[in-house]
């Protein structure tokens, strides 16, 4: 967990908060590995790069946003 913090503590300001609004707003079923949660990711990571939050694909990858929502 620390270095997926440390790797988010890199984004910059709007992309941070925006993933950290996107965690607030969706309970997301990371309480066990299913296809939800990996469709879930994927979706995230598909609208991130949509809005041009180029960092959070390239900083973080699917684990770490996994385990950054568990968190």
């Amino acid at each position: 967990m620390e270095i997926t913090k440390t790797k988010i503590s890199q984004l910059p300001p709007e992309q941070l908060r925006w993933l950290s609004s996107i965690k607030n707003l969706f309970e997301i079923p990371f309480y066990k590995d299913s296809i939800k949660s990996k469709e879930l990711i994927g979706a995230i990571q598909l609208k991130a790069k949509e809005n041009g939050y180029l960092e959070i694909g390239s900083v973080l990858d699917s684990d770490d946003l996994k385990e950054y929502f568990k968190g």
